[in-house]
């Protein structure tokens, strides 16, 4: 076995999802690898920090090759180094601004001073010559606050990691690129290419193309299951302290599974290549940043042999809104003390009518063994962190009957489920399936925004968990073959809304008007359930196909698609493992998101928060007094960054420690709005909320 050491830039977390499941499951040791970690290193010295390591190695007589990892714009020749891969295809780097605020001062890490200053010099949102400034704490709470106080209009994070942690659906916050190449960029640079792997000349290049394989391999698999991926990162064994490896974020599965999910599409990008660098670009880009920066340029080598692999888009997508869903609904859990709920109307037995344990099958996880099927919703919505009730009434119950079952459920759950036959039951506000908002079209939308992520489309890599899919069909010739009330017709309608000109074919289109259709079709989306109805030859090599209908074959346990397999075109989506689990997947998040609401319009908190009158109130005891002062002081300086303070009673109940322990009581209030509870109050309290749980675990 061959010995790599990989000198970290940063804390382990989704954005080495790939690393992790190649460690887990054995990739880089099946190609002869025995890979280890070094803590991150000081920001800026990662390169330096690679020859030393190295130099120690050689002198020791052994043969371990130090392989390093950071962002290309931080990489410099001042030693002797090579570059061989890299894990993304652009920088994550952003500002989040208060939604639609000209950006004047923008706050900034101290290592990426010069960069963000170089990069937003000629900023495309109307405003030249931003002002950057060094942020005095980096800690989320502090750069946030800083925000909404307005000391500044912007602060410096990274779009595929923090704003998953302090932005959710209800946020007023934009999140935008600052490399001038992302889509929505505002910089002026190419920043170039995201997590870069370079070792020092001379490095065995087999045992580099080895890596690069294994690496990328494991990334394959995160991008297909990010869940399991979290999992994986979590229990990564550790030399060091969990605090040197894996900073704040700690051990949490749910949050590095969540940063997994946002990293897939550019890393998928860079798998369908190998991993490998465009030398050209990566040339252009250090040339440019040379002359602004002073940047040294680093050549690039390359290395790796594997031939790539697809992965299903649909896995990709399910998993991923799945991912992202989890870590919500702990939020909603710890905000509340309740978990996200659905109620289920379920006239008869319509999953089994459907061929539901058959069809349920083909959706099971290969590594897991879950079943993660539309037609397996009560067990996946339970595994999600969700509470389903079901409603079951009889197979010939009327329309009206089925309302008010849903209606009456509405008073018990965040969200409805009504499953409706060929005749739709009536809507009701909260059923997240309404035929006014069908869930298969927005997951039908979400599954090709990833597909086309994945081979290189000019979206935000986060669109397809965003809360609308960001797409433009604007000047594009779309087909959609079906016209049914539940998907067809309001698929057509929403591709409408996003420009799109649409033409609906159906079953009274003739054959030939449908195959003349089809030829000049951008995008043909096929949700007619009629097996095989296009075929080779009927779309051209430019055309982008989504298969949504689907038949299912009890002889042959199998699921036939509307797109004939052998149909070859620039996209087309799999069936199975295309659209079906992402329907399921935005069954989740649209639960999740209805709680949300819930907590955004009652200002939720757990029930061990008190509403008195005019403030919110919080009693803790902790085991000592010392204890008990230690979480005031958390309370403080959380509280000085929001700046927002609670009055704070300390040992109100005047009891001996060694008979009842010390007692802490929180008010929160707003002095401002005339001493009344307001959403600041709420939003200090939640934040407030971790800190306990944290001192009484």
């Amino acid at each position: 076995m061959r010995k790599v050491i990989l000198q970290l830039d940063y804390y382990l977390g989704g954005q080495f999802a790939g690393l992790a499941t190649g460690l887990a499951r054995g990739m880089f040791a099946s190609r002869g690898l025995d890979v280890s970690l070094v803590a991150p290193c000081t920001p800026g010295n990662e390169g330096a920090a690679v020859v030393a390591h190295q130099r120690q190695m050689s002198q020791m007589k052994d043969a371990t090759v130090v392989v390093g990892v950071c962002e290309q714009n931080s990489l410099a020749a001042d030693a002797p180094l090579v570059a061989f891969g890299a894990m993304f295809d652009r920088s994550p780097l952003a500002v989040a601004r208060r939604r639609g605020q000209p950006l004047r001062r923008v706050a900034a890490h101290v290592d990426s001073l010069k960069l963000m200053e170089a990069a937003l010099d000629g900023y495309a949102g109307g405003v030249r010559g931003v002002a950057v400034q060094e942020v005095s704490r980096v800690d989320e709470a502090h750069r946030k606050a800083l925000l909404v106080g307005g000391e500044v209009d912007g602060i410096q994070c990274y779009h595929t990691t923090e704003p998953l942690s302090w932005f959710d659906s209800t946020s007023a916050m934009d999140v935008l690129p600052v490399c001038a190449t992302a889509p929505g960029g505002i910089g002026s640079l190419d920043l170039g290419y995201s997590q870069a792997l370079f070792a020092t000349k001379g490095a065995d290049p087999a045992v580099l193309g080895a890596f690069l394989d294994g690496l990328f391999e494991g990334w394959r698999a995160a991008s297909a299951d990010p869940i399991r991926a979290g999992e994986e990162i979590a229990a990564l064994p550790a030399d060091d302290n969990d605090t040197a490896l894996f900073g704040a974020a700690g051990r949490d599965a749910l949050f590095h599974g969540a940063v997994a999910a946002r990293c897939a599409p550019a890393a998928l990008r860079q798998a369908a290549v190998g991993g490998r660098i465009d030398g050209n670009r990566w040339a252009s880009v250090d040339a440019e940043l040379e002359r602004v920066l002073g940047k040294a340029p680093v050549d690039v080598i390359a290395v790796g042999a594997d031939e790539p692999e697809t992965v299903p888009v649909g896995h990709i997508v399910a998993r991923a809104l799945r991912a992202d869903a989890r870590l919500r609904a702990r939020r909603v859990q710890k905000m509340t003390g309740r978990a996200p709920s659905v109620a289920i109307v379920r006239a008869g037995d319509p999953e089994a009518a459907a061929g539901g344990e058959d069809r349920a099958a083909i959706a099971t996880n290969e590594t897991t063994g879950a079943v993660e099927s539309w037609f397996a919703k009560e067990a996946l919505l339970t595994g999600d962190g969700i509470d389903v009730e079901i409603v079951a009434l009889a197979e010939d119950a009327s329309a009206a009957t089925i309302a008010a079952a849903a209606r009456a459920a509405e008073a018990r759950a965040d969200a409805v489920l009504v499953e409706r036959g060929p005749d739709a039951a009536p809507a009701v506000d909260s059923d997240v399936d309404s035929v006014r908002d069908p869930l298969m079209v927005e997951a039908t939308l979400r599954t090709l925004a990833a597909a086309e992520l994945t081979t290189g489309a000019s979206y935000d890599d986060a669109s397809y968990l965003d809360d609308v899919a960001n797409l433009n069909f604007a000047g594009k010739a779309v087909t959609v073959l079906g016209r049914s009330p539940h998907l067809g017709a309001p698929l057509a309608r929403t591709l409408a809304d996003l420009d799109a000109t649409v033409t609906v074919c159906h079953s009274s289109t003739p054959e030939d008007l449908r195959h003349r259709t089809l030829a000049e079709a951008d995008y043909v989306f096929a949700a007619a359930g009629c097996p095989g109805l296009v075929q080779p030859g009927d779309v051209g090599a430019d055309t982008v196909v989504v298969n949504v209908g689907t038949t299912y074959d009890a002889a042959t346990g199998s699921l036939l698609a509307d797109v004939d397999p052998n149909v070859s075109a620039k996209i087309v989506t799999p069936t199975p493992h295309g659209c079906g689990p992402v329907c399921a997947a935005t069954l989740v998040r649209r639960v999740v998101g209805a709680a949300e609401r819930r907590v955004t319009a009652l200002g939720h908190l757990p029930d061990t928060w008190r509403f008195t009158g005019n403030a919110l109130r919080r009693d803790v005891t902790l085991a000592s007094f010392s204890k008990a002062s230690e979480l005031i002081q958390s309370v403080a300086r959380l509280c000085d960054a929001l700046d927002h303070h609670p009055t704070i009673t300390i040992n109100e109940a005047k009891v001996c420690e060694r008979v009842g322990g010390c007692g802490v009581a929180i008010e929160f209030t707003t002095f401002s709005a005339g001493g009344t509870v307001t959403a600041r109050d709420y939003g200090a309290a939640a934040e407030v909320e971790d800190l306990i749980a944290e001192a009484t675990s």
